[in-house]
């Protein structure tokens, strides 16, 4: 009865994340107390646990946050409506944010150099290798260091702000060639790529991919008179692009000898050429540390024009 009564509060998620290893050792269980509203139980010592699987678990408890330890790193957690759940990114950031930053150690590169055993110097360096958007309560610095303070990792969403290193930027098309606008473009591409489109599976089996004709930030980058849509070459890019258009699809092409204009290659390759682009193109966007904010920050992932009579629609 109490098992079933403590996987009640626990969350399908949390009990299937919970592994043997997790399992406390050597715990009496005659000497914990009876389970409270939420499945947690004390030992004499201030101790506390929930019951996993006919196993107990120790958690720690932190100015009223719950962690899960797990090895050497706690995992946080957070209770709602006597359940307990593995705590998601966006309340871990906003209690991260209400934290902040107080004391002796009072900036950002502090916080990362006092954790990770870095000299000054090294700690603002990292810090200097992310540009995190101005207009974000959540992503910043701030939190980027509580994060690490908490948790000695660097967190896999600042991935996503982290600058591209021109140094080890390995090009996905080798052999580009020069348009008459001034950037480079790729030819007999394959593999796949991705759109966000608000038209259905239906309409799209039925007559193919409209052509684009909203660049929006940068102006169409194939040859006028050439029908083309816009793509991403990546499906975190466009699964980011998805979130910013109501009610559409996401569709994953397939390239084949395929022709097109990627705007991350070529800034990462080809900048003077991109600049003079932008320069007879595009009126919102007069530098290139710009296209981050104009273009949904699209010149970070593999955003491409390609041409549409390229993409074969499968049949039925």
């Amino acid at each position: 009865m109490d098992e079933l009564a403590t996987n009640i509060h626990v969350s399908p998620k949390l009990k299937k994340f919970i592994t043997p290893e997790m399992y406390a050792r050597d715990v009496d269980v005659a000497g914990l107390s009876v389970s409270d509203s939420q499945g947690i139980r004390r030992d004499a010592q201030g101790n506390i646990y929930i019951k996993v699987k006919n196993n107990f678990v120790n958690l720690k408890i932190t100015k009223g946050q719950y962690f899960l330890k797990s090895r050497e790193t706690y995992i946080p957690l957070i209770i709602k409506k006597d359940r307990i759940y593995l705590e998601n990114l966006s309340h871990r950031l906003r209690r991260l944010q209400s934290e902040g930053l107080s004391g002796r150690i009072a900036k950002p590169h502090q916080v990362i150099q006092h954790k990770l055993g870095m000299s000054e110097q090294q700690a603002k360096t990292l810090l200097d290798n992310y540009d995190f958007p101005q207009d974000s309560e959540l992503y910043t610095e701030v939190n980027f260091a509580l994060w690490i303070k908490e948790s000695g990792q660097i967190p896999e969403w600042a991935n996503e702000f982290k600058l591209l290193e021109f140094e080890n930027y390995c090009p996905r098309f080798k052999s580009p060639s020069v348009q008459d606008n001034g950037l480079y473009s790729f030819d007999g591409a394959e593999g796949y790529a991705y759109r966000v489109d608000v038209n259905s599976p239906d309409l799209i089996l039925k007559q193919g991919f409209t052509s684009s004709h909203d660049y929006t930030a940068i102006g169409k980058m194939i040859p006028p008179d050439e029908p083309c849509v816009i793509v991403a070459g990546d499906i975190t890019g466009a699964l980011r692009y998805k979130t910013l258009v109501k009610d559409s699809y996401l569709y994953k092409i397939r390239l084949t000898n395929t022709r097109g204009v990627s705007l991350k290659d070529n800034l990462m390759r080809n900048q003077d050429g991109l600049k003079l682009f932008l320069a007879e193109n595009t009126k919102r966007i007069t530098e290139l540390s710009i296209l981050w904010a104009a273009t949904v920050k699209a010149q970070f992932i593999w955003t491409k024009c390609i041409s549409i009579r390229m993409i074969l629609i499968p049949k039925r």
